[in-house]
């Protein structure tokens, strides 16, 4: 071409110059007003119409270069502007690269497009180029890319199509694998340590960060800022490299956080990363330990994920793990106890265990109920912080006591070949009783430990126990347990035994049971009576015949009525009846009960009519309260009224025993009925009904009563009534009945006359 326009620029231009040239095609400028701009140029551009942009600038301001446009050539050029030499070829193709060897024509360089180079193999375009990146010509080929990398942007790709997904870098010896832009897993080592975490969010990035050698604490203005207990504290750049590595933030406290070991150097300028909710593989050399660190996560999401992710563990507060399965809470752990995450469920405390107190509990909500431990080889089961029950074990030898009070704990004691153990300096007889069990526990003797009862306080420091001890040993332990219900299976005297000190034995009615060979039973019928069956099948019928309950022996007191519907009382005992009721006393008119239970009460009595008339009267069992409620006056008019100090708690109907009133001596040890409340005042009755028909005209008696006491009286469920005739002796009768009677209450006999 001929008048090819110049501006001094690197464009040349003429009508149609870019018809059939191409990029990379060579110039050749060699005729026109600036000498200077002769030369070889090589097309850069072909973007505007009429327009060539070269690879240099011309010089001149010219309309009439000739220039020479050539193609597929080999161009060495030699220029002084710029000042270059350069060999300049044609872009080739993968089948016949541009620059090849002579014995594989088909393997060497070609251009596959502008700002890409190309490498053939064998023909085959495999490798390539690029202003970004160079690696495998495939879509899904590894590319290394030439831009800046970081802890989110990849350096090294797998796949040439996603050039946001490798391998990264977060600083020095940091390696980060990174998909779709996101830091997954980063890899450090410092000082032959090697971690890693996986997942996870950079929440902060911080320079000229302090330490302080010997210390765990890194401090810098606001660091704190949306920090917490458990994020990653990655340590990369500072004066002393020892410290690299990846930390877990233990605590915050201001600008300060606490990491979980310990720091070499003092420091100003070391360089941090936090990163929060990912999973930490530490390989520590200080201290030395390989740990997985997770982060707390939740019930629909655990931490620590098994299988399909529903199933884990996870933190759900400080210091409290729990277990979940199909995103359901079922077991938890804590500092002090581990069991089931339900709010009633069983639990294993870490709490030290005692006799009093459990440590394994069926419903952790109720942590003073459950099985605790007195000693070695000691079970106790306990409910509300009292042990109910204690099972021990000693050379094979089994016992269980129930529901005792442990009066007293002793170490160091002396035990003898026999049945006593000694501790000077203890004072026995003021806290232990014949009865109380035993509990042998330590000592040089093993074959001793076990459950023993006390069969005698020899004196003020030694005991009677009621089977031997093998060994002389002076450093016995030992509780003494009172009130409890002892089964006791010896191996040390043959025996198995159950002793009740105190208390009843309830037993539910059965049919006769399968009688066995050397066995007895004992049981209970509908017939409410009791049975012993011996190891052959004969069973006998446990009755007031043949097991006296209470004897009392008849006597010839007599009592004379006087008065009808007014009760007299009876002497009806012997002083020599022995105390068969419960411990209780007695006297010659009354019982006093030892203890609260249900009783069967009879009596036989005999009558007679002097009078000559036909008779109706009753025999009363009462049970007296052991309450007194003081008496303040006793009127002697008709009928007389009865004022009590305020508290005494009766009502109209009741019966109440009176004793101990001044002048008027009468009313003393007799049983009246009360009526006409008013406040403490009532009136005095007898029994033959409601006031005023058999009010008591007290205007004979000595004078108006004062002070006294009185008790409340109540018929028990035994009683007689009876008609006789004139001198005539009805001879022996008696009913017997159920009551149900209160420790420290008497019950007397009482008889009236009806007409």
């Amino acid at each position: 071409l001929t008048a090819v326009t110049s501006n001094g620029t690197a464009v040349i231009a003429k009508v149609g110059i870019e018809t059939g040239v191409s990029v990379g095609d060579a110039i050749l400028v060699f005729a026109g007003s600036t000498a200077a701009d002769f030369g070889l140029y090589i097309v850069a551009s072909v973007s505007v119409a009429d327009q060539l942009t070269l690879d240099r600038a011309l010089a001149g301001s010219d309309a009439d270069l000739s220039i020479a446009i050539l193609a597929d050539g080999v161009v060495i050029e030699n220029s002084t502007n710029p000042l270059v030499t350069r060999l300049l070829i044609p872009d080739g193709t993968s089948a016949f690269p541009s620059i090849a060897a002579a014995s594989a024509p088909s393997t060497g360089f070609f251009i596959p497009n502008a700002n890409d180079i190309g490498v053939s193999l064998s023909g085959l375009d495999k490798w390539v180029f690029d202003l970004a990146t160079f690696g495998a010509t495939s879509a899904q080929g590894a590319r290394i890319k030439s831009g800046t990398v970081d802890f989110n942007v990849p350096s090294v790709c797998p796949s040439a199509g996603d050039l946001d997904t490798g391998i990264g870098s977060a600083g020095s010896d940091m390696m980060t694998l990174v998909s779709g832009g996101v830091e997954g897993i980063r890899v450090s080592e410092a000082n032959g340590e090697v971690s890693s975490i996986f997942g996870g969010t950079v929440v902060k990035t911080e320079t000229g960060v302090s330490s302080t050698g010997a210390s765990a604490d890194i401090t810098k203005a606001s660091l704190d800022t949306n920090v917490s207990v458990g994020n990653a504290v990655q340590i990369f750049a500072g004066t002393t490299t020892g410290d690299y590595g990846l930390y877990i933030v233990q605590s915050t406290a201001g600008n300060t956080l606490t990491l979980d070991r310990t720091l070499a150097g003092t420091n100003a300028d070391l360089s941090i990363v936090v990163i929060k909710d990912g999973v930490v593989i530490e390989n520590s050399t200080n201290p030395l330990v390989s740990r997985i660190i997770v982060p707390s996560g939740s019930q629909a999401f655990p931490g620590w994920a098994i299988g399909d992710g529903t199933k884990g563990i996870y933190e759900a507060s400080d210091d409290v793990l729990k277990v979940v399965f199909d995103a359901g809470n079922f077991w938890e752990f804590s500092k002090l106890r581990m069991g089931s995450a339900n709010a009633n469920g069983a639990a294993i405390d870490q709490t030290l265990a005692s006799a009093v107190i459990p440590s394994l509990l069926p419903n952790k909500s109720d942590d003073n109920t459950g099985v605790g431990n007195a000693n070695i080889d000691m079970l106790s089961l306990i409910a509300g912080g009292v042990e109910v029950v204690r099972h021990s074990e000693g050379n094979g030898e089994a016992s269980s006591i129930f529901s005792a009070t442990v009066k007293e704990t002793i170490t160091d004691a002396t035990s003898e070949v026999g049945t006593n153990l000694l501790k000077a300096g203890e004072n026995f007889l003021t806290t232990v009783s014949v009865g109380d069990a035993v509990q042998v526990y330590g000592g040089a003797t093993a074959a001793d430990f076990g459950l023993y009862n006390v069969q005698a306080v020899v004196d003020d420091e030694n005991l009677t126990l009621d089977r031997a001890m093998t060994a002389v040993n002076t450093d016995v332990d030992f509780d003494i347990l009172a009130d409890g219900i002892t089964i006791e299976n010896s191996i040390n005297s043959g025996i198995a035994n159950l002793l009740l000190n105190g208390g009843v034995i309830y037993q539910k009615e059965i049919t006769t049971p399968t009688a066995l060979e050397s066995q007895v039973n004992f049981f209970s019928k509908t017939d409410n009576d009791p049975y012993f069956q011996d190891g052959s099948g004969v069973e006998k019928q446990i009755s007031v015949a043949d097991y006296a309950g209470l004897v009392v022996d008849k006597n010839a007191v007599e009592t004379t009525i006087n008065l009808v519907n007014s009760y007299e009382k009876a002497t009806i005992f012997d002083t020599d009846m022995p105390e068969l009721i419960s411990n209780g006393a007695h006297g010659t008119d009354d019982i006093t009960i030892g203890a609260t239970a249900d009783y069967e009460i009879s009596f036989g009595r005999s009558g007679q009519s002097p009078d000559g008339a036909n008779k109706v009267f009753e025999y009363e069992v009462f049970q007296i309260a052991a309450t007194e409620a003081v008496i303040t006056g006793i009127t002697n008019a008709d009928p007389a009224v009865i004022t009590f100090q305020a508290g005494h708690g009766f009502s109209n109907g009741n019966r109440i025993k009176i004793l101990g009133v001044s002048t008027m001596t009468e009313v003393n040890n007799r049983i009246f009925t009360l009526a006409d409340q008013s406040g403490d005042t009532f009136e005095l009755t007898d029994d033959g009904g409601v006031s005023p028909g058999n009010d008591i005209d007290a205007t004979g008696f000595a004078g108006a009563g004062t002070g006294g006491t009185a008790q409340l009286a109540t018929k028990v469920n035994t009683h007689d009534h009876r008609k006789f005739a004139i001198q005539n002796d009805i001879g022996s009768f008696g009913q017997p009945g159920m009551a149900a009677l209160t420790k420290d209450n008497t019950i007397e006999l009482w008889v009236k006359g009806v007409t």
